[in-house]
């Protein structure tokens, strides 16, 4: 359950961050002056959130647009990170963006990986192989801790007997 928390809490953490890497492709696109205000990277964080000439960029560009992960029209590909923004869990509440993460974490390790379709970037690349690797060891994990509680099971069961005809 642990590994599925972190697995779960990584892969929402770098959803985010990707998202934030098709905001600052597009502000780089509009930087060229398409319109007044153009867009600076320090509109992207929360810090100018009450800035009015951010408002005013926030209601003439086209980055939201670009960057909605539901947009067909889109030119970025979120790859493995698009789920957190089409199921919307990124709007969500805290509570449902726990579950969401965790039940992803879980469901991307008992499938060993098998579920995702990641995009060709190597650093989303690198985490489904974490992902597949860390399914497949901790099955095996489990295996072997069961053929562990067999044997010790069966020794119970032997010395049992062991004592029953000792007795006799």
């Amino acid at each position: 359950m642990l590994a599925s928390h972190v697995t779960g809490a990584s892969w929402y953490v770098l959803s985010i961050q990707r998202q934030y890497q098709c905001w600052k492709m597009e502000c780089r696109k509009e930087m060229n002056g398409t319109h007044s205000p153009s867009c600076h990277a320090s509109f992207l964080d929360c810090t100018n959130k009450d800035n009015p000439e951010r408002d005013l960029w926030l209601g003439r560009t086209n980055i939201v647009v670009h960057c909605d992960a539901l947009n067909d029209d889109r030119n970025f590909d979120f790859g493995m990170f698009a789920d957190a923004f089409t199921s919307q869990i990124a709007k969500s509440n805290f509570k449902e963006k726990y579950f969401y993460c965790l039940w992803w974490g879980l469901k991307s390790l008992s499938a060993y990986g098998q579920n995702i379709i990641a995009s060709t970037r190597s650093a989303e690349t690198l985490f489904s192989i974490l992902i597949c690797t860390a399914g497949l060891i901790l099955f095996s994990h489990l295996i072997g801790n069961m053929q562990v509680l067999s044997a010790l099971q069966n020794y119970h069961v032997f010395a049992y007997w062991l004592s029953v005809e000792l007795l006799l």
